[in-house]
């Protein structure tokens, strides 16, 4: 079994069709993946270790940026269809020929998109905080999380107004939380782009309506 956590296992590149996939793998390898697409603005760092660690005792997880986000290359995907083309490139590329997905967000979004496109590469599906199409005139930013969401370079205080409530319970939940995502000191992601965030955030639009 390995002893890699969310804050040492290393990151690794994969090759496929000219794009350099950032990825960190953890966990018994001979088992079914997990694998986890993020949500548009987050990295290899943004899952909350509590949750990665968790599964990665008993069960291979398999972390990943996209192309163009953070530390992968390319240039990132306009629409969550091609999203999703790019992660069942990266999992061919890691010779992954059956797996379980959990996706957060936009990344729930690519994970439906994946299991309509590839569905024997899919053994189990879990969207997390996502859905499969809004309604018209949902898309756009709210004006409450726009400067976060925007924000060049994303803080604490940025995270913690997107993806906690603003009560004293659920703020108190979203500090516990920083402190397991800053505990990881070496080997950090690269923070992705606002192009980058720009460019995933209108692919949802494709999904929506």
């Amino acid at each position: 079994m390995s002893a890699l956590t969310h804050q040492t296992a290393p990151t690794q590149f994969v090759e496929a069709d000219g794009v350099r996939y950032a990825c960190r793998l953890l966990g018994p390898e001979g088992t079914v993946p997990l694998v986890m697409p993020q949500h548009f603005t987050g990295n290899l760092d943004n899952w909350d270790p509590a949750c990665v660690d968790a599964p990665a005792t008993e069960r291979e997880v398999v972390l990943v940026d996209c192309p163009g986000v953070s530390a992968s290359s390319g240039t990132p995907a306009t629409t969550v269809a091609a999203m999703a083309q790019q992660m069942i490139t990266f999992a061919v590329a890691l010779g992954l020929d059956r797996i379980d997905l959990l996706g957060f967000s936009i990344g729930g979004f690519v994970a439906q998109d994946m299991a309509l496109i590839r569905p024997r590469l899919i053994r189990r599906l879990v969207p997390a905080g996502t859905g499969p199409k809004g309604a018209p005139g949902t898309h756009g930013w709210r004006k409450v999380i726009e400067t976060h969401a925007r924000a060049e370079t994303p803080t604490g205080e940025d995270l913690l107004h997107i993806f906690f409530a603003h009560t004293e319970t659920s703020q108190a939940e979203g500090v516990e939380f920083l402190g397991r995502f800053t505990a990881r000191s070496e080997d950090r992601d690269a923070p992705s782009s606002l192009a980058s965030r720009d460019a995933r955030y209108d692919s949802a639009s494709t999904a929506r309506g």
